[in-house]
């Protein structure tokens, strides 16, 4: 349980804001303020975990892949699947460069090595170092203990890495220490790290699985920092998602061109040009599947010669589609409608801008038809579904980052794919132990977030400080698509201050604060209160989870540009002021 924080702080703060405190000092008074979108990483007390990669957009709107550690137990050199050949290993024997004392001894015994059997060439590997005492030399991160491995050390700790090379001696066994060879015989390691990438990345700790970094996103049209991004576990049916040679082209062909900067800000995109002279045939590409669900349906395309492109699923007889104007520069809406054949719904379809004149469309619905995953030249603006047409055969447009994702009703962000589907595992962000039960004060409180909520019908929350159970929590969560719910409830025994109805789907911004105190609970959005209510006892919560539930499920599914905490019940006229 948290402790209670009723304290000179407190009623200084009362004080404050009775006397009229402005909002720029209020929130320095905050015991929690966690600032994602201005400093884009996470306060040392926050825990995040996903175990896989990931994508987000950076301030130049430009697609990157979070750094995923790919080595398990990154800080816990004592166990499997490190393979100890005799060395003596003491955990937690000094200052890591994070601050806390959760650095490895390693000390040699007989020539003795720390290994760990993974790595494949073209993978980046990297660890901190130190010598315990004085300074010297050792090998580093080798297959084998060959020269270039071989480093000096020092009482400062220093980050090394190396480019995996499976030719040498050693396969792919990496060594964390090999003293084998150098001077030093006892040395301080930790953060071991391998990635996918040919320059090393921030460092991420893993313990039984693989982790990824989290992510800071950004709106890809005016660079804004949106703050930390929480999605839901998705996956990309289709096994190619950048690469268009293995789609069914009907009446196309799919140039590629080296020279066109695609959205990672690389060089290189597939087109999709239509052949001339057609006037039975549809002018697409596709990707068989199908499916009973809904399906989101996703691509980023630019145009060469060509503006008016479909996408959806299915094909001539049955399929859902959504037609958009890609004509650069344009500031009128580029979804001109949608459409379909035969047996379909279609539910809803967007865009998002990009630098280069790229722009991500997208469309939702259900249809019974088999053709997969369709992206279609369209012969007009006018025409919202695939259909047969004659072209000149100079109608060509760039299509790159194709998904598909299966029983769901909005895209998430883009999930790279090369010859397999791949899944992004689940974001899952909290503040646990003392961590929490240092700022937290279990007899009153104030939360404030100021967050996007993503698409849906299920409940989204931005935050929920419980006990990991239905029984006692405090949280705030868009119930559906219109109706912001706050709740409290306290060893099982519900309260609902009241909703209120905001505008909370798609990309739209809310936020959010909520009160909790023996005088009065209430919520507040966009301005507006909700209807008090007076709660006879305060829950018993020992955690906080960051855009998920009050049992880290249903994800915000958006990012998160700030989010504060009180330790006190905060009046309702500065509730109105900081959430207007």
């Amino acid at each position: 349980m948290a402790k209670n924080l009723t304290t000179g702080l407190q009623r200084g703060l009362r004080q404050s804001i009775a006397g009229g405190l402005g909002t720029g000092d209020l929130f320095s008074t905050a015991s929690l303020d966690l600032q994602f979108a201005r400093h884009k990483s996470l306060d040392s007390r926050v825990t995040h975990t996903r175990q896989s990669s990931a994508t987000y957009v950076d301030g130049d709107g430009v697609i990157r892949t979070a750094v995923t550690n790919l080595l398990l137990r990154s800080e816990e050199f004592n166990q499997s699947p490190w393979i100890n050949s005799g060395a003596a290993i003491t955990p937690n024997a000094g200052i890591a460069p994070n601050g806390k004392a959760t650095a490895t001894r390693i000390q040699d015994v007989a020539s003795d090595t720390l290994r760990i059997v993974a790595g494949t060439t073209g993978q980046r590997k990297s660890i901190y170092a130190r010598a315990t005492s004085g300074s010297g030399t050792v090998a580093i991160l080798g297959h084998a203990a060959v020269a270039k491995y071989i480093v000096t050390l020092t009482e400062t700790w220093q980050r090394f890495d190396f480019s995996i090379d499976t030719t040498e001696t050693g396969g792919t066994s990496i060594y964390a220490v090999d003293f084998r060879a150098g001077t030093l015989k006892d040395v301080l390691i930790w953060g071991a790290q391998l990635e996918e990438s040919s320059t090393v990345g921030q460092y991420v700790k893993t313990t039984t699985a693989e982790n990824g970094a989290p992510r800071f996103d950004h709106d890809p049209e005016t660079g804004e920092s949106l703050g930390l991004l929480v999605e839901e576990s998705r996956q990309n049916l289709l096994t190619d998602s950048e690469d268009l040679t293995g789609y069914n082209k009907l009446n196309v062909t799919t140039p590629f061109d080296s020279s066109v900067i695609n959205p990672t800000g690389s060089t290189g995109s597939y087109k999709i040009l239509a052949d001339s002279g057609l006037s039975t045939n549809s002018i697409r590409i596709n990707k068989g599947a199908s499916s009973a669900n809904n399906i989101a349906v996703s691509a980023f395309v630019k145009k060469s010669t060509y503006r008016y492109v479909l996408i959806g699923f299915g094909g001539l007889s049955n399929s859902f589609t959504a037609l958009f104007d890609i004509e650069p520069g344009l500031t009128s809406n580029r979804l001109l409608g949608q459409g379909g054949k035969g047996t379909y719904t279609n539910i809803d379809a967007g865009y998002q801008n990009f630098p280069n004149d790229w722009i991500r469309i997208w469309a939702v619905g259900t249809t019974s038809g088999t053709d997969g995953f369709t992206a279609s030249l369209s012969p007009d603006a006018t025409t919202f579904n695939i259909t047969n047409w004659t072209a000149a055969g100079t109608e060509e447009i760039y299509a790159w980052g194709l998904q598909y994702e299966n029983n769901v009703s909005f895209p998430t962000s883009y999930i790279p794919t090369e010859g397999s589907t791949v899944t992004r595992a689940a974001d899952v962000t909290s503040i646990t132990g003392t961590n929490f039960s240092s700022w937290y004060n279990d007899s009153e409180g104030t939360v404030f977030v100021d967050c996007g909520v993503g698409g849906g019908t299920q409940n989204r929350y931005p935050f929920s400080i419980s006990d990991n159970t239905t029984l006692n929590r405090f949280s705030a969560f868009n119930g559906g698509s219109t109706a912001l719910n706050f709740r409290l409830i306290s060893g099982g025994a519900g309260f609902n201050p009241g909703l209120l109805s905001v505008n909370a789907s798609g990309n739209s911004k809310i936020a959010l604060a909520a009160l909790v105190a023996s005088n009065g609970t209430i919520g507040s959005s966009n301005g507006a209160l909700s209807t008090p209510g007076s709660p006879s006892a305060m829950p018993v919560v020992d955690r906080m989870y960051i855009g998920l539930a009050h049992n880290g499920l249903e994800p915000l599914n958006g990012a998160i540009k700030r989010l504060t905490y009180w330790p006190t019940r905060l009046s309702n006229d500065t509730l109105q002021t900081i959430t207007a």
